[in-house]
């Protein structure tokens, strides 16, 4: 789980900062556990002085039953030699799926700063770690040592598909007669010539001949854009008490794992034991391996792709009579006071606002369609009617004008009910289908404002399934104070919606409820819900052939938008995905220290 930290470690325009990643090792461990050993988890903090709190910037993956851990995780940051970045370092051991931190033991933590990580010795920095959560020493022996390794990130968007599969594993259980359960790990070299781990497969359980999952990695990640890095592939015999062994090993490159290609898998100790009768622990090969560039999100954007915004209003009767101050539309202030004070707004009107003062910047005619639902329009109850009460022209010009007919829909909509999503869904699947090409690329953004759980869950669910094929995201906000837990499902975070033996292709679903906003700057609930957007976008651009067309001429309009992108993203990685045709990996040139062309698989 990372959090954006701009306020902290976002250098902002103009500053010399280079984008740095940490490797995070612990070693002799304090055991929490009576049965088995501690199942650590590392919780990163920084902050730019000393007399701010601690913000939390980043949390690792759980390395189950291990004392000695090599988290994976790389931890990206800015670097900027003119700030003085503290970070603290704290270890837990993970007792229950809840992410509370008062759920799971503490064990101990640790301070520094990125200066003294980069500054270090090979930038390595190590230290005892301390049983007091302030990270200063404490009294007492210490609870176990950190290690963080740190190395600037080389400018890479390519992405490695890789499957590997092996034979003949030797048998590591019972003594040599029962089945390995054979797991990957592949581990990069540093200038100092040690390795860090910056990847792990999936165990296969009792098997000498697994064949692993396909996976795709970035190439920054496992040799950070070095086609000829050393790199360690070592496959392990899993075992559920953390204790595992090695089967063998062997040292490549990211330019030697061609497809078809196989290495011998070597235990340096069975080797020491049988010496020239060892024959190796068995054959390693490389079933798939495939480079792909990579787009980001702006790539798409100054190529020319505009994201059209599409609004949905609850009109239920669940809000409350309009003209009492306790209704969820109650608008007292007049229109041009509202807008000049967004505290003045209600909360319908403050997520307009919020979201659509990011958006409206991506769309160049500046034309958002309207609609309400749940509402009767002369009498007549309808789930999905334009605010402008034109069905041939449902579109208003910018968030003024989202604003104005919104506050003017009241003198034709009396509210009424019940709550349901899938006309409007099916209206944007409808419009979303008509509006991307490679030659005009486009992507929808419906924004769905309500008060309460929907009445149509299923029906809706399987507009949402058919939509995750389509160029759009949908973003929910939930007002007022009803519970919102079964809107939760849509969200679709842990498990995929299904429908009709169909299952969601993209996760294009973001729910929030406002109230969670309440009390932030009104922007704060914008970089939440818009977070994702990016990353949707490019994955659907991606998965269709859609490639970013050439950059257009700046303009106005892409200055603002590479503005809104840096807000949304709050100073975090770029959201990026895999596109165009994939190639090989580049196959060596014989005596020559030229990169050869890349071939077509």
């Amino acid at each position: 789980m990372q959090v954006p930290m701009a306020q902290v470690l976002d250098p902002g325009a103009g500053s010399l900062s280079s984008q740095v990643e940490l490797f995070v090792s612990c070693r002799e461990l304090k055991n929490m556990d009576l049965l088995s050993k501690s199942d650590p988890f590392v919780v990163v903090y920084a902050r730019e002085r000393n007399d701010v709190p601690w913000k939390e910037y980043y949390r690792s993956k759980t390395i189950w039953d291990n004392l000695n851990p090599d988290f994976p995780d790389q931890i990206l940051l800015k670097y900027q030699f003119e700030v003085q970045q503290y970070l603290r370092f704290e270890i837990y051991d993970r007792d229950a799926e809840d992410e509370d931190l008062s759920k799971h033991d503490f064990i101990g933590a640790a301070n520094t700063t990125l200066a003294s990580i980069m500054g270090g010795r090979g930038s390595v920095w190590s230290s005892d770690l301390t049983n007091s959560k302030t990270g200063r020493p404490g009294s007492g022996k210490a609870p176990g040592k950190i290690i963080v390794r740190g190395e600037e990130v080389a400018s890479c968007k390519d992405v490695a598909e890789l499957q590997f599969m092996a034979s003949n594993l030797d048998r590591k259980d019972w003594f040599g007669f029962g089945r390995s359960d054979p797991f990957i790990t592949i581990s990069r070299s540093r200038e100092d010539g040690n390795f860090v781990k910056v990847w792990e497969s999936e165990h296969i359980l009792k098997e000498l001949n697994p064949v692993w999952k396909p996976v795709t990695l970035p190439v920054q990640v496992l040799c950070n854009g070095d086609l000829d890095r050393p790199l360690k592939i070592s496959v392990f015999d899993w075992n559920s008490n953390g204790t595992h062994v090695l089967i063998g090993e062997f040292s490549a490159s990211m330019r030697d794992l061609q497809p078809g290609k196989s290495f011998t898998l070597e235990d340096p100790e069975q080797r020491r034991k049988k010496g020239k009768k060892y024959k190796g622990s068995g054959m390693f090969t490389v079933r798939h391996a495939a480079i792909q560039k990579r787009f980001s999100f702006l790539d798409y954007i100054r190529g020319g792709c505009e994201l059209n915004l599409m609004i949905g209003i609850d009109f239920t009767a669940s809000n409350g009579a309009v003209s009492t101050p306790q209704s969820l539309h109650y608008q007292g202030a007049s229109l041009s006071q509202s807008m000049r004070n967004v505290d003045d707004l209600n909360e319908y009107q403050r997520v307009i606002v919020s979201v659509g003062e990011i958006l409206q910047d991506y769309d160049t005619d500046g034309k958002i369609p309207v609609y309400g639902f749940g509402g009767a329009v002369s009498g007549q109850v309808q789930h999905c009617f334009p605010l402008t009460f034109d069905d041939s022209y449902p579109e208003v010009t910018g968030i003024e004008g989202v604003m104005t007919a919104y506050k003017n829909a009241f003198d034709v909509v009396s509210l009424h009910g019940p709550t349901l999503f899938t006309p409007l869904l099916r209206c944007a699947n409808g419009y979303a289908r008509e509006h991307c090409t490679q030659a005009k690329q486009s992507y929808t953004v419906l924004l769905i404002i309500t008060d309460g759980v929907i009445n149509d869950m299923s029906s809706a669910i399987e507009q949402i399934v058919y939509g995750s094929e389509l160029p759009l995201s949908i973003v929910i906000v939930g007002v007022g104070a009803a519970d919102f837990t079964n809107m939760e499902t849509l969200d679709a975070d842990d498990e995929p919606l299904r429908a009709n033996g169909r299952t969601m292709k993209r996760d294009i679903v973001q729910f929030v409820p406002f109230r969670k906003f309440y009390n932030q700057h009104y922007t704060a609930l914008a970089r939440e819900v818009l977070a994702e957007i990016p990353e949707q976008l490019v994955s659907y651009m991606s998965s269709h052939g859609i490639r970013p067309n050439p950059p257009m001429e700046p303009s106005r309009r892409h200055l603002a938008v590479e503005r809104s992108q840096r807000m949304i993203n709050g100073g975090t990685q770029d959201d990026a995905s895999v596109s165009d045709a994939p190639y090989a990996l580049p196959v060596p040139a014989p005596d020559s220290t030229a990169p050869s062309a890349p071939y077509q698989l």
